[in-house]
């Protein structure tokens, strides 16, 4: 009976060793991806920002500087 016992125990230490490394993968996988994502969209406002005129510069920077303005 104490041997049943062990293997039963240690059945459910693998398991639960298993789903640990798993969910470490999931959450490693997912953060890799969102550092992609942030990545491509810094990629896209560096090449954007200088294509932007200057008058809708100015404009973006005035309507910054009176945030209390409703419409902008």
């Amino acid at each position: 009976m104490s041997k049943e016992i062990r293997r039963l125990r240690e059945e459910r230490i693998r398991s639960f060793a298993a789903s640990a490394l798993i969910a470490q993968n999931v959450f490693a996988g997912a953060g890799i991806m969102a550092m992609g994502v942030v990545i491509v969209l810094g990629g896209a406002f560096d090449l954007a920002l200088p294509l932007a005129d200057s008058s809708s510069m100015a404009e973006a920077e005035r309507c910054a500087a009176e945030v209390s303005l409703e419409n902008c």
